[in-house]
């Protein structure tokens, strides 16, 4: 008997799911944070009732083939950036005639450290950046979507709890909105003021209450959660500023045209030729570009470099084509 192709409107319930499910067979840092979240810790045999859902919606429809990265841990970034540095030195740096003097080198290496520390979480965190994929985005910008409501109620637990003074509730509401990348150093503290009576004159205590039973965080995990790898990294305006309408070939180009903005901030000496060649083995670690696409046989060039630095410079150009 043949199962019915799935309707559109489910995949708003299932790409959740078979995301959930990708999370905790990924390892025990991503597990551990989807279970402080409170929207799932009340839920007991929770990893049992994802996989018995999925199984259940697979009796009825045809799933799709939902393609997720592997997720890295801290550790697996670590390695994978200190491989990039020495291939980059290996294979570029120390190549023949390639005019950079030892200077040169040393700062370049320098700035590598620099750029593979700043990118940590430059789209969405657990350190697999540039290899997320559209449906990756989709899903970790759903589950944000419970983090940020999980972030924003405790912001009013605090401010409807013991806390008296003014100046310490504006100081408190300052420093959480910070963790999610909102800045609100310029506004007066009037401003302030105005946004905390809002949400005390505002919200009653039922409403609260029902919110509070579905994002508070008991006191013992608050932190935990917060500083979780998978949320650690976690920026209001990376997650839901970020066009979740590319797909995977389309994120090629964006995600080098990502990494050459960072290069062009850290390595603002170099030429925009060097630029693109530390782009392209950036890139190329981060299995944006591929290798095998140098060492074909109709391939006409006869240095990685020299590629890595071309493949670059036509995305870009091809960027600017588009954006006039």
């Amino acid at each position: 008997m043949m199962k019915p192709k799935i309707n559109p409107d489910i995949e708003a319930m299932l790409l959740p799911i078979c995301y959930l499910e990708h999370l905790g067979n990924s390892g025990p840092e991503f597990r551990r944070a989807v279970e402080l979240l409170p929207m799932f810790n009340k839920y007991e045999y929770f990893w049992a009732k994802i996989t018995e859902m999925k199984q259940m919606m697979g009796y009825a429809v045809i799933l799709p083939e939902y393609k997720f990265s592997k997720l890295l841990s801290k550790l697996e970034y670590q390695m994978l950036s200190s491989k990039a540095i020495e291939d980059i030195n290996e294979r570029y740096l120390k190549i023949p005639n390639n005019k950079l003097t030892s200077e040169d080198k040393t700062s370049i290496l320098y700035g590598l450290d620099t750029f593979y520390s700043k990118v940590e979480f430059s789209l969405i965190p657990f350190y697999n950046h540039y290899r997320a994929t559209k449906h990756d985005r989709i899903a970790y910008s759903g589950l944000s979507v419970l983090y940020f409501m999980t972030l924003m109620v405790n912001l009013m637990d605090t401010i409807k709890g013991e806390m008296k003074n003014t100046e310490e509730k504006i100081n408190a509401i300052t420093e959480e909105l910070k963790k999610v990348g909102i800045d609100t150093e310029g506004d007066d503290t009037q401003h302030k003021q105005d946004a905390i009576n809002k949400i005390d004159n505002e919200i009653s205590e039922k409403q609260l209450d029902l919110l509070m039973h579905h994002f508070r965080v008991e006191p013992e995990n608050k932190q935990e959660l917060f500083s979780s790898q998978m949320f650690s990294g976690f920026s209001l305006s990376n997650v839901f500023e970020d066009n979740l309408d590319l797909d995977n070939k389309s994120l090629e180009s964006n995600y080098i045209r990502l990494i050459h903005e960072q290069v062009e901030k850290t390595f603002t000496e170099l030429s925009e030729h060097r630029q693109a060649t530390l782009t392209g083995f950036i890139a190329l670690h981060f299995d944006v570009i591929k290798e095998a696409d140098y060492l074909r046989t109709s391939n006409n060039y006869t240095s990685l470099p020299t590629f890595l630095r071309d493949r670059v410079k036509g995305v870009l150009k091809s960027t600017k084509g588009k954006s006039k």
